[in-house]
């Protein structure tokens, strides 16, 4: 049966020490974590059969692991997934990291329902996600969809419709070049990847719209005719009207929009048959 001949502290790892044993073949040697060390009243000149070595290994990997994840846990709140990512990653046995997360449970360390409703107060200060965005990232973190659906009603739905119009707002300010139409499906492809509800885009949507008044599309369409009179400058007359004319029905203007505002070019610059602009 082996022997433990010597302990020393280990000299890189001052919380562990070095077991040196005799197993009648030759001298072997462990290294272990203090609390190990205490927890199995581990001295000089002991005996050590092979199944009790084992387990002091196995559980000095426990402790290693579990010291491991309290210091991942230091930085900031982790789901169970996260933590246990993180123990394999640092090369822990899949076995050691199962046993690692029931200890941290068992002493409150990690809970995902508290993870979760953290996750989501914080998500609602600090960006401007919508609830379809937070519910994928909760999963990606490993949050189960009952936990998910539970605490997503942090997220009101009052609270979704002042955020999903307070970025119409501000996005319009930053558009005010384009037609309402194409305005309309700019908004709703930046609040759908915002992750908003369906029913909260639309009203948010139809809100703002509501907000423009007539001269809106008049605005705007001077704004986009005079990047196309630039951009088709060179052109020849026929065919710079023609262009000027795609160029905005592509902005989502009407026909009838862009007649009329041709026609103002017309009169304005002279544009049928002439060069001056």
């Amino acid at each position: 049966m082996p022997v433990i001949t010597k302990i020393s502290v280990n000299k890189t790892l001052p919380n562990c020490y070095d077991i040196f044993f005799d197993n009648g073949e030759g001298m072997n040697s462990v290294t272990i974590h203090k609390n190990t060390f205490v927890r199995f009243g581990i001295s000089k000149g002991m005996e050590l059969d092979v199944e009790r070595l084992q387990k002091i290994v196995f559980e000095d990997e426990v402790q290693k692991g579990f010291d491991r994840a309290a210091i991942y846990l230091s930085y900031s709140m982790r789901s169970i997934k996260q933590v246990e990512k993180d123990l394999l990653e640092k090369g822990f046995p899949p076995i050691v990291a199962e046993v690692v997360i029931d200890r941290l449970k068992e002493k409150g360390y990690v809970n995902d329902r508290e993870f979760a409703r953290s996750f989501v107060r914080t998500q609602l200060k600090t960006t401007d996600k919508g609830p379809l965005h937070i519910k994928k990232l909760l999963r990606d973190k490993g949050i189960d969809e009952k936990t998910i659906e539970e605490e997503i009603v942090l997220y009101s739905l009052e609270m979704q419709r002042e955020k999903a119009l307070y970025l119409t707002e501000k996005w319009l300010k930053k558009k005010k070049g384009l037609s309402v139409s194409l305005l309309k499906v700019e908004l709703y492809s930046m609040l759908k990847r915002k992750g908003f509800e369906e029913r909260v885009i639309r009203e948010a949507i139809d809100e703002i719209v509501q907000s423009l008044d007539d001269g809106h599309n008049l605005e705007a369409i001077k704004r986009q005719g005079e990047k196309a009179v630039r951009k088709y400058r060179n052109s020849p007359p026929e065919i710079r009207k023609m262009k000027i004319k795609q160029y905005l029905f592509r902005k989502g203007f009407s026909v009838d929009l862009i007649h009329q505002y041709v026609e103002q070019l017309d009169e304005i610059e002279g544009m049928d048959g002439k060069d001056e602009w």
